[in-house]
C-alpha cells in the first residue's frame, strides 16, 4: 500500500498517481502493512477505462494510475453504453369509459309517427320519411300525394292536385304551403304560399274547403 505524502491517502501498490488528490505517487515505496487486498484488475475490454488515456481502470478510482487524468465518482456505467430508456407504460382507458374532459351528446330524440284523420273518418300514417305531399292522385300527370284526398271529397272541395306538404324536422312538425288557387289553413291562420308554420297534435289543416286534423303518434 502507498501512502500519499500529500494527503495521507491510501493507494494500491504500484499507483502512479493518487487515488484521492492526484498526486504523482512515481518512485515512493509500499508501505508496510499486515494485509492488504487483492487488487481487482480490470480487462481492457471490460468497459472500465480512462476517458483521458483509454489505460484500463480499478473499479472505484477516482483517478487514472497512468495519466491521473479524473474519473467519474458517480455510478458506473460502462463507456460508449447508453443507460437504457425508460419504461413508459401506456395509459389505458376502461371501455365504456369517457375520459375526464371530454364533451359528451345527448342523443337526438328519436322521431315519432304522426296522423291526418279526415272528417269522414279515414286517417292517413305518417311515417318513413320526413316530407309528405298533400292533394289529389292523377295517374295522368304522374302525381300520388301521401295524403290523396280524393276519397274524403278533396277535388269537390277545391284541394290542388300538388296543394301542401307536411314536414318533420327531428320531432317537430310543420305544413308548408304549395303555390295553389285555394288557400292552406293551420286552425284560423293561412299560411302564405312557400311558407310554413309549426303543426301540433289537435290542430285543424283546411285546404279550400276541404279539412283534416293533424295527431302525433
Amino acid at each position: 500500500m502507498i501512502i500519499c505524502p500529500k494527503c495521507n491517502a491510501q493507494n494500491e501498490d504500484g499507483a502512479g498517481f493518487c487515488d484521492q488528490c492526484g498526486n504523482n505517487l512515481v518512485g515512493l515505496s509500499a508501505a508496510p502493512s499486515f494485509q492488504s487486498a487483492p487488487a481487482v484488475m480490470t480487462s481492457p475490454g471490460s468497459g472500465n477505462t480512462c476517458p483521458s488515456c483509454g489505460a484500463a481502470v480499478i473499479p472505484g478510482e477516482a483517478f487514472c494510475d497512468n495519466c491521473g487524468a479524473a474519473i467519474s465518482s458517480g455510478p458506473s456505467n460502462s463507456v460508449g453504453v447508453a443507460p437504457p430508456p425508460p419504461v413508459v407504460q401506456p395509459v389505458v382507458n376502461p371501455v365504456g369509459v369517457m375520459p375526464q374532459g371530454q364533451p359528451t351528446f345527448a342523443p337526438a330524440p328519436a322521431a315519432s309517427a304522426g296522423r291526418i284523420e279526415f272528417s269522414n273518418g279515414q286517417s292517413v300514417t305518417l311515417s318513413g320519411t320526413n316530407s309528405y305531399l298533400i292533394g289529389r292522385e292523377d295517374p295522368v300527370s304522374g302525381i300520388f300525394p301521401e295524403v290523396d284526398t280524393t276519397p274524403s271529397g278533396g277535388e269537390e272541395a277545391g284541394v290542388s292536385r300538388r296543394h301542401a306538404e307536411i314536414i318533420q324536422q327531428g320531432a317537430q312538425w310543420f305544413v308548408q304551403a304549395l303555390n295553389t288557387t285555394n288557400p292552406t289553413f293551420v286552425n284560423q291562420q293561412k299560411v302564405a304560399p312557400n311558407t310554413r308554420l309549426p303543426l301540433n297534435p289537435g290542430d285543424q289543416i283546411r285546404l279550400g274547403k276541404w279539412v283534416a286534423t293533424f295527431q302525433a303518434g
